[in-house]
């Protein structure tokens, strides 16, 4: 391990942390920057060391870094473009007679030759940061990192990271182990995948449930238009429900009649005029007979008491000729005593009676 045998002017950075292997722009802001780029301008090295201060206080690990091109935004502010090289170990910092700071310090470098465990944190570092890219659609970053070998480069790259803070920024800087440094990172890259994997889920499970509800609102428009298409724009069983009580039709009758009547309704608007002898029999009067046979008796059964009644429906014979046949029924008078179940199986005895 090398002595402290070099010293560079000190650049500070108040809003920000260079790690190696970074390019980055900085803006002159302070009289102290301002002077040590000045000095490194005069040196044939070019070279400054970026000194971090957070909380008051300095880094105790600075970044060697070379000035590659300076110059100035449309508002006249000075800025500095640098290369991050390597770490700096600080020792004694003093000013000189221009205002500028001077850091002695030791210079270190990354082994370029690291061991089996800092190669499988990397694999597993690259993995959570592929991840993390893939989800904010940053795949050409992802291909660039993947061009990286060395573990400790890889692990510089995160000072690019929005998701890490300056404090944990500069404990990366000061920590000078390969290894240590990348088993920090991979708990606080897994943190930041992790959350990011929640807000996505969350934000799929808010996407479905608008698609949803569209999806349910043009099923709704699209049954609009159907029943508008057939006549039924209303509540038809509530349309002829009310029908059926102003009518004064007895209660175990009402949802046959409901559903006849509704059956019917459907048969008329597919089929247009159901007695029209060119109607096929298997669309029109298939939904006819059931309407009247339903409606007839209960017509009839108004009251407690079935007479003498007389009571006929259409029936389809066969399901290709479309001719019809017709029945009369004839039931002797009979007393049901206001019990409507006796006054059908009567009709319905009654029925086969006179069929054969």
């Amino acid at each position: 391990m090398s002595e402290i045998t070099e010293k560079l002017p000190v650049l500070p950075l108040s809003a920000g942390v260079v790690l190696p292997h970074m390019n980055v722009t900085i803006q002159l802001d302070s009289a102290e920057a301002k002077a040590a780029v000045a000095a490194a301008n005069l040196a044939e090295t070019r070279q400054v060391v970026l000194l971090p201060k957070v909380g008051g206080r300095y880094a105790a690990v600075g970044t060697v870094a070379k000035l590659e091109d300076t110059g100035s935004l449309p508002g006249g502010e000075e800025i500095v473009v640098v290369q991050g090289r390597h770490r700096a170990v600080i020792g004694k910092v003093e000013a000189d007679v221009t205002g500028a700071l001077f850091a002695e310090f030791r210079p270190v470098f990354d082994p370029t030759a690291p061991s089996e465990r800092a190669r499988e944190l990397m694999r597993e570092y690259r993995a959570i940061i592929e991840n993390i890219l893939e989800l904010r659609d940053a795949r050409p970053i992802a291909q660039m990192l993947r061009g990286i070998e060395n573990p400790g480069h890889l692990a510089d790259m995160a000072g690019y990271s929005p998701d890490l803070s300056i404090e944990q920024k500069v404990e990366l800087l000061e920590e000078l182990d390969i290894e240590k440094r990348l088993e920090k990172l991979v708990p606080w890259t897994r943190d930041t995948l992790s959350e990011m994997t929640l807000k996505e889920s969350i934000r799929n499970d808010v996407r479905d449930g608008m698609e949803k509800q569209q999806r349910e609102f043009l099923l709704r428009q699209q049954m609009s238009a159907i029943k508008k298409q057939l006549g039924e724009e209303g509540d038809t069983a509530s349309e002829y429900r009310d029908r059926i009580e102003k009518a004064g039709m007895p209660r175990f009758g009402m949802p046959l009649a409901i559903r006849s009547r509704t059956a019917r309704k459907r048969g008329s608007a597919r089929s247009g005029n159901i007695h029209d002898s060119k109607v096929n029999p298997i669309c029109a009067e298939h939904e006819n007979p059931r309407t009247h046979f339903v409606r007839c008796p209960v017509a009839d059964q108004r009251s407690a008491h079935v007479g003498a009644t007389d009571f006929s429906f259409n029936a389809a014979t066969t399901a290709t000729g479309g001719d019809t046949a017709h029945f009369s029924y004839h039931t002797a008078t009979t007393s049901c005593r206001g019990d409507p179940r006796a006054a059908r199986a009567r009709i319905r005895s009654a029925s086969r009676g006179k069929k054969h």
